[in-house]
């Protein structure tokens, strides 16, 4: 077996045990509703001048939330939603390029009550 096997083997078993369900949502004129197990992680990213100098006066942190599906999956596109739980919805701003097993979306949060009113949930939620 090679590295690349052993850490898709290892990819898999992450994804597998921390999997949460939820909703895909395509955009266009046809929105297509799919049902996927993704990761949700939100990560503090330091933003503004560089972390760590004297003169980081306008330094600040951000939540940056990625979503991580499996490619076999879904192939996230830019402006879907993944509705996750009542009241946490991400919309997709962007995707990293495939990385052995799964793809990464960076999201932000959907804060419109409105709008997250209107999604459907997972059969878990």
């Amino acid at each position: 077996m090679s590295w690349r096997d052993t850490k898709n083997v290892a990819r898999r078993v992450v994804h597998d045990t921390m999997r949460i369900p939820a909703i895909y949502i395509s955009t266009g004129t046809s929105p297509v509703e799919t049902p996927v197990l993704v990761r949700v992680l939100e990560r503090w990213d330091a933003q503004g001048d560089l972390q760590g100098f004297d003169f980081a006066t306008a330094e600040r942190k951000a939540t940056t939330p990625q979503i991580i599906a499996l490619v076999e999956e879904l192939t996230p596109r830019r402006l879907g939603v993944f509705s996750v739980a009542l009241g946490e919805a991400y919309k997709v701003e962007n995707t990293d390029p495939v990385d052995g097993i799964t793809i990464t979306a960076s999201c932000h949060r959907i804060t419109d009550q409105a709008v997250l009113a209107g999604l459907p949930l997972p059969e878990d939620a």
